[in-house]
């Protein structure tokens, strides 16, 4: 029978993964703390650990760094509760088997643990392969949760171990990203992070400009030299002459130039190149150095994955865009409708982030409203748009007209239904009220830290906008925490966009006139609905509400449903 070893703070998430191992045939031991994992780790010898990456005492980063010097064969699962670019890399980079997130999944769990213990049983100390790492927080530069995106960051985290004489070649498609990914090799390597990042497109250059830049004169410092430990990256790389190429090929393999009669310049860091390929994945001809440079650079080569094999990234790209644009111009969208999204993804985008980038800084200077929509799209871009909008289903009192014309867009809300809070005031009623502001004051830095607005509180439920709820998730996990001090409750957290249309002091759901039912009547371009409400859209089998996901974790179950809001 395989061991494993489970290590995280939170009880709850400790008897979650307990159950999951053992009903898998697993035996399973679980520790509260780095430091008695490491007594368990050295008593029972696992044969996998799963572990937070926050944990008291000795840090999850640092527990892994210790586990893998003692056992550096053993499979490592990393759990935490943001999956971030930086720290799916730091992971990487100290060979987590893998990377899981918060709420965490059964059958990600299940598979996650299959795939570790078969990798353990193969595995020695000279073939060790870290797994892909998923990064999709809006803070992060690169996001996305796509296959190709978890790859790029195990690539990564396996380079940035290499030593700063090992050069990189990065490949891809023009507008992918290339200087941002050698930006970050560049950061997260403990041998150049303090020093500095150097970056020359070489095709803008001529032959006399780029070789005097590079390698200075008798008067002036080089780029080779100024960098000293830090990286040299090199955009257009094979647009060098074949004297350049020649002597960098020189400055790679023996660490050192020389300018004309000079003394010997030692060279102490590291070189980054890049060349660009065409949408077949091929090295463009124009680009192409059939040559010893092109050859040697190869040995760590990483491909940046095009926007096309990336689809399912692009709503978390846009909304990224769509959230710095709008900072940058002074406006403050809250959405993007589904349609912008569904046109875009119609389209390969040649140019790929930066072109995309491009349509939504555009975009959010047309807008003319509080999310973007298909019309916002450049002209050029939008030629072949058809209609405009979310279809709706409302009911006969729908004006369809005056809907178009007075839409306000999408507005999300974030709220708790307490089932057992009447018990609870009943029994108690200060600790009813209590629990209600310790949830509004926890969920307020939450949203807020995800570049969220909290507008107004309603019932038992927060009113924040739309961008906010795209990172909400993560509250669900942050809130266990304090609901553990009260076991009445069972709560259900949700984020929702409901199929409601409000005209004037009136709103309708499914031709359904609820408008007694709403607690505050909602103010211009913004909509706050009550519990009743709520049970009445759900209940609407008609509205075809889209679940997005859910979590059970004992107390608490977490579901995400989205629904058109219309304001007139």
């Amino acid at each position: 029978m395989k061991k494993v070893l489970v290590i995280d703070d939170d009880s709850d998430i400790l008897d979650l993964l307990e159950k999951i191992l053992l009903n898998e045939g697993y035996e399973v031991f679980t520790e509260g703390s780095a430091e008695a994992g490491l007594k368990s780790f050295e008593l029972n010898s696992p044969d996998l650990i799963f572990t937070d990456i926050e944990l008291p005492g000795i840090s999850g980063l640092n527990f892994l760094k210790q586990i893998k010097k003692e056992n550096p064969t053993l499979p490592v699962i990393v759990i935490t509760g943001t999956g971030t670019m930086h720290t799916a890399i730091d992971a990487a980079q100290f060979d987590a088997f893998e990377y899981v997130e918060k709420p965490l999944e059964v059958d990600i769990i299940k598979e996650t643990a299959k795939r570790a213990i078969e990798a353990g049983e193969i595995a020695d100390e000279d073939d060790i392969i870290t797994a892909a790492l998923l990064g999709k927080a809006l803070e992060d530069d690169i996001i996305g949760k796509s296959d190709s995106v978890k790859a790029l960051f195990k690539r990564i985290g396996e380079l940035i171990k290499t030593p700063l004489s090992s050069p990189i070649l990065i490949t891809g498609e023009i507008g992918t990203g290339k200087e941002l990914i050698a930006e970050t090799i560049h950061l997260k390597s403990k041998e150049s992070v303090d020093s500095p990042f150097i970056s020359i497109g070489c095709g803008a250059l001529s032959e006399e400009e780029l070789y005097a830049l590079l390698f200075g004169s008798e008067t002036i410092k080089g780029k080779l030299e100024e960098v000293g430990s830090g990286t040299l990256y090199l955009g257009q790389s094979s647009k060098m002459s074949e004297r350049i190429r020649s002597k960098l090929l020189s400055v790679i393999e023996n660490r050192e130039f020389s300018i004309e009669n000079s003394e010997a310049i030692g060279f102490h860091g590291r070189i980054i190149a890049s060349v660009t390929v065409n949408m077949d994945g091929d090295i463009s001809s124009s680009d192409r150095s059939d040559d010893e440079l092109y050859y040697r650079l190869s040995a760590n080569k990483l491909k940046v994955p095009s926007l096309r094999e990336r689809k399912e990234d692009l709503p978390l790209i846009a909304i990224q865009e769509m959230l710095k644009s709008s900072k940058r111009s002074g406006k403050e969208l809250q959405g993007i409708t589904n349609e912008f999204i569904e046109r875009l993804s119609e389209y390969d985008f040649p140019g790929n982030i930066r072109e995309l980038k491009n349509i939504i800084g555009e975009a959010v200077i047309r807008s003319r409203s509080n999310l973007l929509r298909v019309s916002d799209l450049p002209e050029s871009f939008a030629a072949e748009t058809q209609g405009e909008g979310i279809p709706v289903k409302t009911g006969e009192k729908r004006d369809d007209e005056a809907i178009k014309d007075g839409s306000r867009g999408l507005m999300a809300i974030f709220f708790a239904d307490m089932v057992g809070y009447t018990t609870l005031m009943q029994k108690d009623e200060i600790e009813a009220r209590n629990l209600i502001e310790l949830m509004r004051t926890t969920m307020k830095p939450i949203i807020e830290d995800f570049g969220g607005k909290v507008l107004q509180y309603v019932g038992d439920g927060t009113l924040c906008t739309f961008s906010s709820a795209i990172m909400a998730v993560t509250a669900a996990v942050k809130l266990q925490k304090f609901l553990k001090k009260s076991k009445l409750l069972e709560i259900r957290i949700g984020i929702h966009i409901g199929d409601v249309v409000v005209k004037g002091d009136e709103i309708y759901g499914d031709g359904v006139n609820v408008a007694s039912r709403i607690e505050p009547l909602a103010a211009p371009g913004e909509i706050c609905i009550s519990q009743d409400v709520y049970n009445h859209l759900r209940n609407q089998s008609n509205l075809k509400a889209e679940s997005m996901g859910a979590l059970n974790l004992k107390n608490v179950q977490f579901e995400v449903q989205v629904y058109k809001v219309v304001i007139e």
